[in-house]
């Protein structure tokens, strides 16, 4: 079973085969995603289409995978950022949807994400806000906050569409957030830029003092 659909500004094709459902982006028009679908239908009949029998992968392991992954090959620091994020998500899909499998997310997925995220209560430094005094929470992750998660999703899913776990990265496309209230830049005062220069070493002085004085 197969048809096709639009959602937002996409079409996508949806099909069923071996019990298993898979959603693909085809593009910005109906037509174009009628030919992916006889395209589809085509290469299922020479059994081209070897994704379609490919062993369903468990979200959660994949993601335990990928973090194994990023010990491996990434600083300490990033693997930390890169957990804190996928924590968060992994949050989300267990409180608000029915996913179990790393082929079950779409791009409707990451955007109600994105959503929940910018609503939801959230605690200092990633903390659970049960377990937070309710004058430390605020409403919803900062827009910078989100789109670092939304990257960190789409890295991972990069990942698994190259060890071939996944046809295509369903996060391709998502728009980042405006990020109106990430920090305004502050500049020094003449009294700061003053106690600067008094605090500066003789050696970083000169270099100090240019810098300050260079309009």
């Amino acid at each position: 079973m197969a048809r096709v659909y639009q959602r937002g500004n996409y079409w996508y094709v949806d099909i069923q085969r071996n019990k298993r459902r898979i959603r693909l982006r085809a593009g910005k028009t109906k037509r174009l995603a009628e030919l992916y679908l006889k395209d589809i239908e085509v290469k299922t009949e020479r059994n081209q289409l070897g994704f379609l029998d490919r062993k369903e992968i468990d979200l959660d392991s994949f993601v335990k995978e990928f973090i194994t992954y990023s010990q491996t090959n990434h600083r300490s620091a990033t693997t930390s950022r890169y957990r804190a994020a996928l924590d968060n998500f992994m949050r989300f899909i267990r409180e608000k949807t029915k996913i179990k499998r790393l082929s079950g997310i779409t791009n409707d997925t990451v955007e109600q994400y994105k959503t929940w995220r910018r609503n939801t209560v959230v605690a200092p430094n990633g903390a659970d806000p049960k377990r937070v005094k309710p004058q430390y929470l605020r409403q919803g992750a900062k827009a910078y906050t989100v789109n670092f998660e939304v990257m960190t999703l789409k890295t991972m899913l990069n990942l698994a569409v190259k060890w071939k776990k996944l046809e295509a990265n369903p996060a391709v496309g998502i728009k980042k957030l405006k990020t109106e209230d990430s920090k305004k830049r502050r500049f020094l005062t003449d009294a700061e830029c003053d106690q600067f220069l008094k605090e500066s070493s003789p050696e970083l002085f000169p270099i100090f003092f240019v810098l300050i004085h260079t309009v």
